[in-house]
């Protein structure tokens, strides 16, 4: 690309599959280390600007394969004795690191709008509200007294995956939703009276809420008004 203008590498492997190349090998010719973000895992506006030089909002249909520095400069030595001369050989593993195409991007945040959702964070982080860091001091935590932490947090392709199969009305969805209205009474009085060895969820949840800022208070109540009014009117 134009000096201070790099071009996308998702937007270099676009044009070199239409061109008929099988891989894109991208070598370091600077001694800057560059950039390991998978193509997928960045942010809607760049993929918003990818789809538009390339129209397509799915990824690259080949692989882009960063190369460190040395072996990349025997990769172009080789290239120079003679055209045509060398031949590159890689396999490409299944990676479970989770990536979005802008179509799925944009249907996820449709969603997110219009379950209210989206306009709870949202505002809560206009507030300049920290979100999700509790996750992280959790971390910390458990790794200063060496008990393990495990996140069961989802991401976002596994949340709106795990919701239609719930919301389906399946014979064993139906014997789940039974069987949870069953045990309400048994966690309704374990919540009121933990055990020794329990969690003191009600009591847990006293102290964080008493330790809110009033500028917590306010961004949640707005966030909430506001987040509850739009989902009641794309409800009517």
């Amino acid at each position: 690309g134009p000096p201070g203008h790099p071009v996308p590498f998702a937007v270099k492997a676009h044009h070199a599959a239409r061109g008929g190349a099988s891989a894109v090998l991208v070598v370091n010719f600077e001694e800057e280390a560059l950039l390991t973000h998978r193509l997928g895992s960045g942010s809607m506006e760049t993929d918003c600007r990818v789809a538009l030089k390339t129209r397509s909002c799915g990824f690259p249909p080949i692989p882009v394969l960063l190369l460190p520095q040395e072996p990349g400069n025997r990769l172009l030595q080789e290239c120079q004795k003679q055209q045509n001369a060398a031949r590159v050989q890689f396999q490409v593993l299944h990676d479970s690191y989770p990536r979005r195409t802008l179509r799925r991007q944009l249907c996820q945040a449709s969603a997110l709008i219009c379950s209210g959702i989206g306009i709870l964070y949202g505002i809560i982080q206009l507030c300049a509200v920290k979100v999700g860091e509790e996750f992280l001091a959790a971390e910390e935590t458990s790794r200063a007294n060496g008990i393990p932490c495990l996140c069961i947090d989802v991401d976002l392709d596994h949340f709106w995956g795990r919701l239609g199969q719930a919301l389906l009305p399946t014979p064993r969805n139906l014997a789940n939703a039974v069987l949870s209205w069953l045990a309400l009474p048994r966690i309704l009085f374990a919540f009121l009276f933990p055990g020794p060895r329990s969690v003191d969820v009600l009591g847990s949840t006293l102290l964080h809420a008493l330790s809110f800022r009033i500028r917590t208070w306010i961004a949640f109540a707005i966030a909430a008004y506001c987040a509850s009014h739009v989902s009641g009117w794309l409800l009517k």
